[in-house]
């Protein structure tokens, strides 16, 4: 299956209709007339360019390149070279490394293709589509062969693109605010809150409830920084039962496949892992403990000035 995913990724990009001298967001769409079907394409250029050596000189940019099955959401991401080959020793352990605004440094999981090396998919691309909408600029080095470790340069702005669709739950929406979009009130809730040594600010609003299962209120701490929220968490009182119920609400829109034990879950290895993340576990002492992180907003919080 994964083999399949990457071919019909490889096949779509060749279908792009490349402007060279683009320095925006350049949007496409690709009608295949057997199926009945439109793909939709974005991509963009780096905003520099690196001399290689030989056979690959005369200049080389990155590009980013997403596809979309409606327009609207991210299904795949990758990135491709005008010239030049990526390069990975390991193919289970290939990265490039990306840099949003003034974040931390991070790992970008990609498959680089065996027949066109230049181009390689991007692992978890609706977490990446995500990075991508809430940011100005990055900065994206990947392995070249012969010359190693190289970066380009990007200018963001005017993605329009999302990696989920918004008011999803556990994904882009739980409780009274939204991860990944600013609104009036949760400004006003962050500038007023408690501000962290990393810059986030938290504050707690009492009596919600995050869940449609069970008829349980409790305190929930939400966390953000910059305007957007970065985490959500909660606890309610020791209830095996509830704690099923739950974990069942979640696993109807994240799957089952986050079970460490019975007594501990996570989510972040499903289609939407690079974008929200969810712990939640039960304990005689603490009770049910649950927490979601935005990631796209969590890693630019590490470098942010200490207060």
């Amino acid at each position: 299956m994964r083999k399949i995913r990457i071919r019909i990724f490889f096949l779509l990009f060749c279908m792009i209709p490349w402007t060279s001298f683009a320095s925006d967001w350049v949007y496409s769409q690709k009608k295949d007339e057997m199926r009945n079907a439109v793909s939709y394409s974005a991509y963009l250029p780096s905003l520099n360019s690196v001399e290689f050596n030989y056979p690959y000189n005369g200049g080389s940019s990155l590009s980013i390149v997403f596809i979309s099955n409606d327009n609207k959401i991210v299904d795949k991401a990758g990135i491709s070279l005008t010239k030049g080959q990526m390069f990975c020793a390991d193919d289970e352990k290939c990265y490039a490394h990306a840099k949003f605004d003034d974040g931390r440094i991070i790992n970008l999981n990609m498959i680089i293709s065996k027949s066109n090396p230049d181009t390689a998919l991007i692992v978890g691309p609706k977490g990446f589509a995500d990075d991508v909408f809430l940011s100005k600029g990055v900065i994206i080095e990947v392995p070249v062969f012969k010359d190693g470790e190289i970066q380009f340069k990007f200018n963001l702005d005017g993605f329009k693109w999302r990696g989920a669709p918004e008011n999803l739950p556990f994904v882009t929406s739980l409780g009274s605010f939204p991860f990944g979009k600013r609104t009036d009130e949760l400004d006003l809730k962050l500038k007023n809150g408690q501000q962290t040594i990393n810059g986030e600010s938290c504050f707690v609003l009492p009596d919600i409830n995050l869940f449609k299962t069970i008829n349980l209120k409790t305190n929930v701490k939400y966390c953000g920084f910059n305007g957007y929220l970065v985490s959500v968490g909660a606890t309610y009182p020791y209830n095996q039962n509830n704690y099923r119920k739950l974990v069942a609400e979640i696993g109807k829109y994240r799957g089952m496949s986050g079970k460490i034990n019975n007594s501990f879950y996570m989510w972040g290895l499903d289609e939407y892992g690079e974008l929200t993340t969810i712990f939640m576990y039960l304990s005689k002492k603490d009770g049910i403990s649950f927490i979601a992180s935005y990631s796209p907003v969590s890693i630019k919080v590490s470098n942010a000035p200490k207060q």
